[in-house]
């Protein structure tokens, strides 16, 4: 008799917690010289701002300014909404529309001081909010990226996407490449994946802040007039963040994982280019138990019944252990957050110092999912059982009440 997929699932769970407390024990144990040990970190909740009292929609992102001020996405109604540091609300700017002070899609976003700025992939361009939350102006999106060698014909890109502005006028933008591309005169050598890449104002390029490796974690198979992708469950893909104001960036991968051990790596640089630090870190694979792969990829089965893709699912090697990470979160104080993989329970996460060193390790309840962040404060958007999404923020303190 096959054991329900409840109960494998629940024996799983039990292993990655197990496998969580080892790798923390690792990442947190003191070093030869006795210093002490990591902290766990305690939360206290001090602001949770009701959804159905502030009529709020799903929030798709939350951006809080550095006097305090919440701002958050309301991306049903293409408007974004503010709130004090108190939690009152202070209005709310924009609407549906490709007028100026419109959005479709407001989607990238980030501070230049008191300024929000927004960037919406449907109306192409970046909005630039006051502090009394008004249109200061809007800016096109780049349609590409110059370089001071004379090529013809110059280089293609299907999308460069904003990624943070700068007071220069310069920003950061993701160079995704056209297929039929002419060569690009990238520095270095060639690399796979896509760079981030800061350029002038007006559209030059300056330098290649990181390249960010392919994810890696999709088959291809041919079908009936072109090709079919499934991507692949339980994949490990590169995670990366900005920091709010554009200053820095993570970059995290996993690395020299076996049967017994791995390691994932931190990567952080400044906008400058400059490395903050690249740190390794060990933790316990997971193993992903037999029958949950067959769950799933039978589940994927049921899903879809062409028979391209029902071979690409039965003829598909999974990992064999879970990924080692869910989440890279850069704070707003040169802290780096890191969330431990789970498909259930608890979220925990760790903190690292601005070297890359761990100054503690919190677990939160997992409807509470964390958008900034610093060693004292988080800022989170917590689910209620009826999937509405309040605003909550949290005091951070250690056992020893720093």
């Amino acid at each position: 008799m096959q054991p329900p997929v409840s109960l494998v699932r629940r024996v799983a769970v039990a292993a990655i917690g197990l496998a969580l407390i080892v790798a923390l024990v690792r990442l947190f144990s003191p070093d030869p010289a006795g210093s002490q040990p990591v902290p766990t970190l305690t939360v206290t909740r001090d602001l949770r701002i009701d959804a159905a009292v502030q009529d709020l929609s799903p929030i798709n992102w939350m951006a809080v300014a550095p006097n305090g001020t919440i701002a958050v996405s309301q991306f049903q109604d293409s408007r974004v909404a503010f709130f004090d540091a108190d939690g009152k609300p202070l209005g709310t700017f924009g609407r549906s529309g490709d007028g100026p002070g419109e959005f479709r899609r407001p989607a990238s976003h980030g501070w230049l001081g008191d300024t929000l700025w927004v960037s919406d992939p449907g109306t192409r361009r970046v909005t630039l909010i006051s502090p009394q939350r008004e249109l200061l102006r809007t800016l096109p999106w780049a349609n590409g990226i110059t370089f001071d060698s004379t090529l013809a014909p110059p280089p293609q890109f299907f999308w460069v996407f904003p990624r943070a502005l700068y007071p220069d006028g310069s920003s950061l933008v993701d160079a995704m490449v056209a297929r039929d591309s002419p060569p690009i005169p990238w520095p270095g050598p060639a690399r796979d994946g896509n760079p981030l890449v800061r350029i002038s104002a007006s559209g030059r390029f300056q330098r290649i802040l990181m390249w960010t490796p392919d994810r890696g974690c999709s088959v291809s198979f041919p079908i009936q007039g072109g090709s079919g992708f499934a991507s692949i469950p339980f994949c490990t893909i590169p995670l990366t963040d900005l920091a709010p104001d554009g200053s820095r960036f993570a970059l995290a991968t996993a690395e020299d994982v076996d049967e017994r051990e791995g390691f994932y790596r931190v990567l952080v640089v400044r906008a400058s280019g400059d490395t903050v630090f690249n740190t390794r870190h060990a933790f316990g694979p997971v193993a992903i138990p037999e029958r949950m792969a067959d769950s799933v990829i039978a589940q994927r089965l049921s899903r879809n019944e062409q028979p391209e893709f029902a071979a690409a699912w039965r003829s598909m090697k999974l990992p064999a252990s879970f990924p080692p990470l869910d989440r890279v979160l850069l704070g707003r104080d040169e802290t780096t957050w890191i969330e431990h993989y789970t498909f259930s329970g608890n979220r925990t996460w760790s903190v690292l110092d601005h070297t890359g060193q761990p100054i503690g390790w919190l677990v939160i309840p997992r409807d509470v999912r964390i958008q900034q962040a610093a060693r004292d404060t988080i800022w989170a958007i917590e689910t209620d059982d009826d999937g509405l999404q309040h605003i909550v923020r949290f005091r951070v303190t250690s056992a020893r009440g720093s």
